[in-house]
């Protein structure tokens, strides 16, 4: 029969073991899950980054062509408001009463 005190140190041993090697898993899944996480963020970025930079490029096309009509409009009302009727007028019935 093992004596008692040979059986708890046994018991130590096994769990002094098992206890380092889920110290040492439960390690190495926090740092390569650390590492997933940073490598599924930076895609997420990029694809957001990608998205703005269409989403201000359509912006700028946007503002390029209110500006044109802002400045059409412009240019039309300085003459007056009978050019613009007439002008609708002319594209309206293009031919004289």
């Amino acid at each position: 029969m093992i004596p008692i005190e040979e059986a708890l140190s046994l018991v130590r041993q096994a769990a002094a073991f098992f206890g380092t090697a889920a110290a040492v898993v439960i390690g190495l899944v926090a740092f390569l899950g650390g590492l997933f996480a940073k490598r599924v963020l930076q895609n997420e970025r990029a694809a957001i980054e990608a998205g703005l930079l269409a989403l201000g490029h359509e912006l700028g096309l946007v503002k390029v062509t209110f500006e044109k009509q802002r400045d059409l409009l412009t240019d039309d009302s300085q003459k007056g408001p009978r050019s613009n009727y007439s002008y609708c007028q002319q594209i309206i019935r293009p031919w004289p009463l």
